[in-house]
């Protein structure tokens, strides 16, 4: 039998949750309902073990920040995906929490039906990116690159992730058709169904998680000589170049 998905979700709008609660059940996800309190959303992450977090940045007692943290440091156990409800306004708490571990940040006021579609797509593993013709070499490219990826450290549940992958694949398949970066960037918008601008962010922040977390010695032999003095970390189109390099070689000596 399937595991049951299982999601948290905590504010102090009563309806709102609740609008959460049926959309998200739409989606087969059923959805706890906790209120706006750090101690409680505490307890019930405890009891619940849900797959998934959506909570506020902001919280009486802790912060989103601390939650997560504290997870890490007390249990051995992987932690659920977070997402951050937030009015705006909170870009320095936000950036630590990516850094400390979050994964999504939903702009209050937040259409429950679109937190349901956006919760259910992290929460479901994703098929490859479908491209017409040789199915054997796409194949093999989705999968090099997936597996370059989780070799890297970029968390597989960040939307990120799933541009740096369509890139990948998009690279490998047209190598020639893109002489920019931007050109790419509007290709991985076109297939995902995204904005530009939200494609380089999605991406930088999948960098950003890959240099925290990954490997050092895979990640030193990759892009040594790329990353920049000033950040300690590569820009987009530096990792996007070194990956792409690596996983034509792999995707040629397979055939």
């Amino acid at each position: 039998m399937p595991q049951e998905r299982k999601i948290i979700i905590s504010d102090n709008d009563p309806a709102f949750l609740q609008e959460c609660q049926r959309a998200l059940a739409k989606k087969g996800i059923r959805a706890v309902l906790v209120p706006r309190s750090g101690p409680e959303l505490w307890t019930a992450i405890l009891r619940e073990e849900p797959q998934a977090v959506v909570c506020n940045l902001f919280m009486a007692g802790c912060d989103a920040v601390h939650i997560i943290e504290e997870l890490r440091r007390l249990s051995s156990r992987s932690l659920p995906v977070f997402a951050a409800l937030s009015t705006g306004g909170s870009d320095c708490l936000f950036q630590r929490f990516l850094e400390a571990g979050g994964s999504y940040l939903f702009i209050k006021p937040v259409d429950p039906t679109l937190l349901a579609v956006r919760m259910a797509d992290i929460l479901t593993p994703h098929t490859e990116l479908s491209i017409p013709g040789h199915t054997q070499n796409n194949d093999s490219a989705a999968q090099a690159a997936a597996q370059m990826l989780r070799s890297v450290g970029v968390p597989a549940h960040l939307t990120g992730y799933r541009c740096l992958r369509t890139g990948l694949i998009l690279l490998t398949r047209e190598p020639d058709r893109f002489k920019k970066m931007q050109q790419l960037y509007e290709a991985i918008a076109a297939e995902l169904g995204c904005s530009i601008r939200c494609v380089e962010r999605n991406i930088r922040t999948a960098v950003e998680a890959a240099c925290d977390r990954g490997d050092r010695e895979i990640f030193s032999a990759l892009f040594g000589s790329s990353v920049s003095r000033r950040t300690g970390k590569p820009k987009n189109v530096q990792f996007i170049t070194a990956l792409h390099e690596q996983l034509s070689c792999r995707v040629s000596a397979e055939k």
